[in-house]
């Protein structure tokens, strides 16, 4: 959202480094044990390195990269810098509330991708009261996703779905907090009666192997399609009917905010942070109750197209109007000055 003849931007990744690497991209490759404890390596490496770009501004993300900054904004004197906090948890730790008093008082303004982790920062630390923290919710440039999504069809077939399938689907990380285990559970009911239900999930993580064996336990192992990961995995949204997020937990998700770009009818856990997201039109379910999920799929496979078209258009209203990159780019604008 910074344009390129008022600003010179640099992108630094800590460690790993991204899909694709834009000009003017910094990669540290430290290791994740420099990236734990004090991160000594990294502070001294920063401070050189920012100390030779001469940077007006410094932008973290997340707990790591915001507490290796804190003591170089602080030496280098930078006139400005942004903590962008995108989950909660961050702060609950004394010695973090310790180091977010001290630091943050000058130079700092933090962010909060929602108003429910604004929240959280303000119960957490005293230092978080009063004006220090903007909320900016995340945003998709959705013309951009619009234009990467294949055709249904065509997605479908890469994805050796049929056009009789029912598609329930996401794409993510297969960790215990994105709630898959108990869907799973939830889907089987369903599977065994409804032969065209399909459960879709595209990403990989910890979870991989516990969800095959489950499927294969429950019975359902043909209807679960678990792919792994998938190079710009949103571009396989259109093959899904239903858009299911059943997590546990959530900052402000990007993974969410794309399939409502996609106009994907929502099954959603019923959680503060999506509830930001989706609004109060949305059926949002209890966290963890098998029955509620189980007895939502079994209505949305009953469903009128007229009624799943309802909801397509729901979401693509709710994305436009709240998350879309305009008012995105305004408010960093007014953050930056």
């Amino acid at each position: 959202c910074l344009s390129e003849d008022q600003y010179h931007v640099t992108m630094a990744y800590l460690e790993g480094e991204p899909e694709v690497i834009l000009t003017n991209t910094k990669l540290f490759q430290f290791t994740k044990q420099q990236c734990s404890g004090f991160r000594r390596e990294i502070k001294a490496e920063l401070l050189i390195y920012c100390q030779e770009q001469q940077f007006d501004i410094v932008i973290g993300h997340r707990f790591k990269a915001i507490s290796a900054l804190m003591p170089v904004v602080r030496k280098l004197n930078i006139s400005k810098a942004i903590a962008v906090i995108h989950g909660i948890g961050d702060y609950d730790r004394w010695y973090r509330k310790l180091l977010a008093s001290y630091y943050f008082a000058r130079h700092w303004q933090v962010v909060a991708v929602s108003s429910y982790v604004k929240d959280y920062l303000v119960s957490a630390a005293k230092v978080f009261r009063g004006d220090l923290v903007t909320v900016i919710p995340n945003a998709v440039d959705i013309d951009a996703l619009s234009d990467g999504f294949l055709p249904r069809l065509q997605a479908r077939a890469e994805l050796g779905l049929t056009e009789g399938d029912f598609v329930f689907g996401a794409h993510g990380r297969l960790a215990k907090v994105k709630g898959y285990d108990y869907l799973l559970k939830a889907f089987a009911p369903v599977a065994k009666e409804h032969s065209q239900a399909k459960l879709l999930l595209i990403g990989d993580g910890p979870l991989m192997a516990e969800l095959q064996q489950s499927a294969k336990n429950l019975g359902v192992a043909k209807q679960v399609i678990l792919l792994g990961y998938r190079e710009n995995a949103s571009r396989y949204l259109p093959a899904l009917d239903v858009f299911v997020m059943p997590s546990r937990s959530e900052g402000l998700s990007i993974a969410l905010l794309e399939a409502m770009a996609a106009g994907l009818p929502l099954m959603v856990s019923d959680i503060a942070s999506i509830k930001f997201v989706v609004g109060s039109d949305v059926r949002r379910l209890i966290l963890a109750n098998e029955l509620s999920w189980q007895n939502s799929m079994l209505s949305f496979l009953c469903m009128e197209k007229r009624a799943l078209s309802d909801l397509s258009l729901l979401s693509r209203c709710r994305v436009y109007e709240y998350f879309g990159r305009d008012r995105f780019r305004s408010s960093y604008l007014s953050l930056v000055g």
